[in-house]
């Protein structure tokens, strides 16, 4: 199409019907490139992986007994769903289930807890909260809530 005949179709036309033609036109010819398109699927491959809030590791409520935790589960969040996430069947780490604390979700205090475990609880992704027990302070089957 010659110059001439494409300035006049243009000028016969409403603003906003040409700025439709250049977003039209332009949207069209980006493409991104391989390099944009490996760097947004890198940014999405390095989101973090989830990891339940660990209360109280700061020191806030004193010195925490080392390995002693109070797991808090998500509402509707079995038991056997968190085992069988984590790989282990936390009954070997004296777990006793409080209902009385927890009333609507599922809560249980645990000993003997290393960190490969600790880790493994914290990302499973049904897992609200977890609390380090202080040595002083609130029984560790009452947890002080933030």
């Amino acid at each position: 199409m010659p110059l001439s005949t494409m300035v006049l179709f243009f000028s016969r036309l409403s603003h906003a019907a040409l700025l439709l033609c250049i977003i039209a036109s332009t949207a069209t010819m980006y493409q991104p490139n391989l390099e944009q398109q490996v760097l947004a699927t890198a940014s999405d491959a390095s989101q973090e992986p989830y990891r339940a809030p660990l209360r109280y590791s700061d020191g806030s409520l004193g010195d925490v007994i080392k390995g002693e935790y109070i797991v808090e589960l998500s509402p509707g969040y079995s038991f056997e769903d968190h085992c069988r996430n984590i790989g282990r069947d936390m009954d070997e780490y004296e777990v006793k289930v409080l209902k009385h604390v927890f009333p609507d979700s599922i809560g249980y205090p645990c000993t003997g807890v290393g960190d490969e475990v600790l880790d493994d609880i914290r990302a499973d992704s049904g897992v609200k909260e977890v609390f380090c027990v202080p040595e002083k302070g609130p029984s560790r089957e009452r947890p002080v809530r933030t």
